[in-house]
């Protein structure tokens, strides 16, 4: 088969080496370990607080080393957690564990999820999102994940927004200009979208050189627009933070 007809599952796969590879590597798992002791952030102790106030059933992408697991289990969440990265899945285990927690952590690429229809809630972790090549993929893995939960069940997205490169010299600025200008002549036949660019830093303790995918908005409108070209309902609970679910659905009802 030629590579321009695998489609959006070559996109993915052709970057999924390398975001293995850096989530595989000792510095970035000792820093995901060491984030564990700080527990949830602040957008997550608003969804505990809020949309998630009755603990149910939670699909947690992109786990790491388990921070966010561990607490929602603490809380009397069930949880199934999953992560590209085996050494942060068994970095996880074994924080759990020290816990005398019992929580269901595996390996798994988020497009190969099943649409089960088991979740009360899923949550991304930060960067995930990004870090899906191309829009039609991230699209098609909303559409996945959001399969993936109950008829009144809710997807959290932590998305922000970066700043349009602006400085006419910058090599952000030629980079995004160029992709912009390749995307409006090529139409769909251009692989590179505005904001596609790849990235060696994932974490503060980032040394190798091994870049990946993370692609950039640049306003909210802009995020919203994507999230709702996949037919689901988004809404944005407060800045950089979103709420995705089946079209049509009521308020969050407690899980049964």
């Amino acid at each position: 088969m030629r590579r321009k007809n695998k489609g959006i599952a070559w996109e993915w796969g052709r970057y999924l080496i390398n975001l293995r590879k850096k989530y595989e590597e000792q510095a970035e798992v000792g820093y995901f370990i060491r984030e564990v002791s700080l527990g949830l952030d602040e957008s997550e102790v608003f969804l505990v607080n809020g949309p998630m106030k009755k603990p149910g059933y939670v699909l947690d992408v992109g786990c790491g080393a388990g921070r966010e697991a561990i607490v929602l289990a603490k809380l009397g969440y069930r949880l199934k957690a999953i992560d590209i990265s085996m050494a942060m899945i068994e970095a996880a285990k074994k924080e759990s564990r020290k816990e005398g927690l019992n929580i269901d952590f595996e390996r798994l690429d988020i497009t190969e999820l099943n649409p089960d229809g088991l979740f009360d809630y899923c949550l991304f972790s930060s960067g995930v999102y990004n870090s899906i090549p191309a829009r039609a993929l991230r699209i098609q893995t909303l559409k996945r994940v959001v399969s993936s939960l109950k008829p009144q069940g809710r997807l959290f997205l932590p998305i922000g927004i970066a700043r349009r490169p602006k400085m006419i010299f910058s090599r952000s600025f030629i980079k995004y200009n160029l992709s912009a200008g390749l995307k409006f002549v090529l139409g769909d036949r251009c692989k590179i979208e505005p904001g596609d660019t790849l990235i060696s830093q994932v974490s503060p303790v980032s040394k190798s050189r091994v870049k990946v995918f993370h692609h950039f908005f640049f306003s909210f409108s802009e995020i919203k627009d994507e999230l709702e070209a996949s037919g689901l309902c988004a809404r944005m609970l407060s800045p950089g933070l979103w709420q995705v679910s089946k079209p049509f659905a009521d308020d969050i009802q407690p899980p049964v």
